[in-house]
């Protein structure tokens, strides 16, 4: 909370979020999608661990089309450790996942998942329970801070144009 709660920029708070996540997890695959509309995501933060980088493109567009809409219903933090859930949750056998563990959580304010992060490494390095707890932890931390960050953009926004129309009334 002490890292994140003094940023009013959403890539320095995306940054600072994924630097505390790696610290705490070791090394590992991760992103961070950001909702583009109602239906779909984007990436807007990652860290490539261990694939290569034309590989990582493909899988973080797989993820943002396949995963992250399913991780988005849910407030619980996902933690998959075999092949058969994994699947389930892809929607189709994805090979450059295959045995791989994942943890993803949604980040939730109100009713609204603001972000959804996705950690993912080789199985041989398996994410612990305490770590699934502190994702769980973080979810509406982040949440929270989105939302602020958010609100902040948009009356920021509102005051550029009041500005804007306030100088268009004193030049008319």
């Amino acid at each position: 909370a002490g890292l994140i709660r003094q940023e009013l920029d959403l890539e320095q708070l995306l940054r600072k979020t994924l630097e505390f996540l790696l610290e705490k997890a070791g090394p590992t695959n991760a992103g961070v999608f950001l909702p583009a509309n109602q239906e779909e995501y984007t990436v807007g933060g990652y860290v490539n661990y261990d694939c290569t980088s034309d590989t990582a493109e493909f899988l973080l567009q797989h993820l943002a089309d396949m995963v992250v809409p399913r991780v988005a219903e849910h407030r619980e933090t996902v933690h998959i450790t075999d092949n058969h859930t994994l699947a389930a949750w892809v929607g189709t056998e994805m090979p450059l996942l295959d045995h791989r563990h994942l943890i993803a959580f949604g980040c939730w304010h109100e009713e609204e998942a603001l972000a959804v992060v996705i950690l993912f490494r080789e199985e041989n390095e398996p994410f612990d329970a305490d770590f699934a707890q502190l994702c769980q932890s973080l979810s509406p931390m982040l949440g929270e801070y989105l939302a602020r960050l958010i609100r902040i953009h948009h009356r920021q926004l509102y005051i550029d144009d009041e500005q804007e129309d306030d100088f268009i009334s004193d030049t008319i």
